[in-house]
């Protein structure tokens, strides 16, 4: 059996859980949010919200 592409395997991993992977600049790593969102903001500022910031989709 063939061999899947290098990143293949875990976006169908995710498809099937429903989720989608973001990278979260702020951390420098990635998050998993369910797949369904349209957009995905993250706040680095705990308590405030003049920092809002719009997330990004893995590669």
């Amino acid at each position: 059996m063939p061999e899947a592409a290098p990143g293949v395997s875990g976006e169908i991993s995710n498809q099937i859980r429903g989720v989608e992977t973001y990278d979260d600049p702020f951390d420098g790593r990635e998050v998993e949010l369910p797949g369904d969102y349209r957009y995905a903001w993250v706040n680095p500022n705990v308590g405030s919200t003049l920092d809002w910031r719009l997330l990004r989709p893995a590669h």
